[in-house]
């Protein structure tokens, strides 16, 4: 079964996602203070979270991003930072068990 950490402090968000991913097999672990980034196949960062970028900066080949369709900025830098997959959250919400399952 594929690892997913979700980096998300936004209740909503968080159910949103993991309501998706429980109707696909899946399940939905959340970044804690001593969590092993390492462990996990699949990183989901909102990038409205104050823990995102510097996620992003440590394992960006894991990640996958979303946020706000009009922070144009904040996308942009998940994606310098070498982020996979950067997505507006509407279009992440839409294609999120896809994601799931190209890894």
């Amino acid at each position: 079964m594929t690892k997913i950490l979700g980096v998300i402090k936004d209740l909503i968000l968080s159910m949103k996602t993991e309501t998706i991913l429980k109707n696909h097999g899946h399940k939905l672990e959340y970044l804690q203070e001593n969590t092993n980034l390492e462990d996990y196949d699949i990183i989901l960062v909102d990038l409205s979270d104050n823990r995102a970028l510097d996620t992003i900066k440590k394992i960006p080949e894991k990640c996958v991003a979303f946020g706000s369709h009009i922070d144009i900025d904040l996308l942009n830098q998940a994606k310098e930072l070498g982020c996979k997959n950067v997505l507006p959250r509407s279009r992440f919400f839409e294609s999120l068990s896809s994601l799931v399952k190209q890894n």
